[in-house]
């Protein structure tokens, strides 16, 4: 309708208006409201409010992200388990007790002590409340050392072979691999235990006493 002029105008129904053009052609327009809001023009028109429609953008764009922040947030969970402890060695835990203010003082444990290790494990898992599975409580009340008995001295003196019967030096025969047989000898026959524990005396290196003389 640019550079044409209204020659007649007539109203119709809802607004509407028929109008009457200078070129003889005919115009079915709607007279807009004067009291119509501009969101209701607007959206009469199919536009948008150019500033409300970059703030809905953001906002929309805000809601988008908010699920990744939530994603963020849990991915940053500090909470140990009993596992991430087991993993951890002597300094791994140090780290873990001073990055929490934890009151488990890690002095009070001997690092090269396996035992003591898992001492320090199981208090710092008490502490933060991790439980503790009962075949780990288990595996580890059995690694913990035992008391080593103390290594039984194999060596031997005169004295001792001379408190030994017949059967006791040949058991020392076996217990101590030597080449001496006892079976050389008589248990019956007076000497030969005596002879046997010479023997056996020579082969483990010890000197015994002379023999005395026997008085004529």
């Amino acid at each position: 309708m640019e550079g044409k002029t209204i020659v007649k105008s007539l109203e119709l129904e809802n607004g509407y208006h028929l109008l009457g053009l200078d070129d003889d052609t005919v115009a079915l327009v709607k007279v807009v409201s004067l009291s119509i809001q501009k969101e209701e023009l607007l959206e009469l028109l199919g536009e948008e409010d150019e500033p409300e429609a970059e703030a809905t953008k953001k906002e929309k764009e805000k809601k988008k992200s908010a699920p990744v922040e939530e994603e963020t947030d849990e991915a940053e969970d500090d909470s140990y388990t009993w596992d991430d402890l087991k993993e951890m060695d002597f300094e791994e835990l140090k780290d873990l007790v001073k990055d929490n203010d934890l009151d488990t003082d890690p002095t009070d444990f001997d690092e090269d002590d396996e035992a003591e290790v898992i001492a320090f494990r199981k208090e710092i898992a008490e502490e933060i409340e991790i439980e503790i599975p009962e075949e780990d409580e288990e595996d580890e009340e059995d690694s913990e050392p035992e008391a080593e008995p103390e290594a039984e001295d194999d060596s031997y003196t005169w004295d001792d072979l001379k408190e030994m019967d017949f059967e006791e030096l040949e058991e020392l025969c076996d217990e101590q691999n030597l080449d001496t047989d006892p079976t050389d000898f008589d248990e019956d026959e007076n000497g030969d235990e005596e002879k046997l524990r010479r023997h056996i005396a020579k082969e483990l290196g010890i000197t015994p006493p002379k023999a005395k003389k026997k008085k004529k």
